[in-house]
């Protein structure tokens, strides 16, 4: 009845020329959101609404979108999520979630969303998380060795939207979870046409490792060497071969796995790939 009555008075005293939903504590639920939404709309007789959330709970892109989906008229967004304490709508995701998603033209280029991004990051001193959706770093990354191959000719397979869309590029890492056809299609993006010898793995048996530091030298043309620094053993037995010895001046290529956390780490070899 408060409600109802503010809402009344606010329309036959002053009335404004839009009215504000506002979760200034992030706690709303998005259906909580739409419950207002349409209660604000019927009470005030189509007032313009404007929609004002914050991201304590991880909601506000959420909530946003629903009184988005609910006919608000404006939205209160800030680039990279900035805002007091744990931030408001993110700018970059709610434009592309309307754009992409729901297929409403902003006249926004997406291109320019990472740009505007990395200047605010530069100019805040708050750098934005690799994993951020839309500006991260790591959006468009992809590690598993399943699909390497069509992470490029058919990037829709393997993400939600094209990388192109933002004028970005897809980009293959190296780690725990990558196979050889991942290995390759790296090699092939680094234009690297000479390998060197021997793929270890941290598990290696001693039969293996037997085999391992016995390797013919005319194996040793296509095979990559996957170097893993923590094992004494694998890399005793990678010296016993002698690399660099038997390649003379062929590019040499040596891949280091960290392998607590899956990240591409630097080998103590020359022509360490990061």
């Amino acid at each position: 009845d408060d409600l109802d009555l503010l809402l009344d008075s606010l329309r036959g005293d002053a009335r404004p020329d839009a009215i504000g939903l506002v979760d200034t504590m992030g706690c709303a639920l998005p259906g909580a959101v739409a419950t207002m939404m349409r209660y604000i709309r019927e009470r005030t007789g189509g007032l313009p609404i404007e929609i004002h959330t914050h991201n304590d709970f991880g909601l506000a892109v959420a909530s946003t979108l629903q009184a988005v989906l609910c006919g608000a008229d404006t939205v209160h967004c800030c680039v990279n999520g900035l805002g007091e304490r744990t931030g408001n709508c993110s700018l970059e995701e709610i434009v592309c979630v309307i754009q992409i998603l729901l297929g409403k033209d902003l006249g926004i280029d997406l291109s320019k969303l990472q740009g505007l991004s990395d200047y605010v990051a530069e100019k805040s001193g708050i750098p934005v998380m690799r994993n951020k959706p839309i500006v991260g770093k790591d959006i468009f990354a992809r590690e598993s060795g399943i699909g390497a191959d069509t992470l490029f000719s058919a990037p829709l397979a393997m993400f939600a939207l094209n990388p192109a869309f933002l004028g970005k590029q897809p980009r293959l890492i190296l780690g725990k979870k990558s196979g050889m056809l991942s290995i390759g299609k790296k090699l092939e993006l680094l234009g690297v046409t000479h390998m060197v010898v021997a793929l270890t793995m941290c598990d290696l048996a001693d039969a293996e490792m037997t085999e391992l530091a016995e390797l013919d030298v005319d194996d040793c043309e296509q095979v990559l060497l996957v170097q893993l620094p923590e094992d004494d053993d694998v890399v005793d037995a990678v010296d016993e071969l002698r690399l660099e010895e038997l390649l003379g001046d062929a590019e040499k290529l040596f891949i280091g796995i960290d392998r607590l956390d899956g990240v591409a780490a630097e080998a103590e070899r020359p022509g360490t790939l990061r």
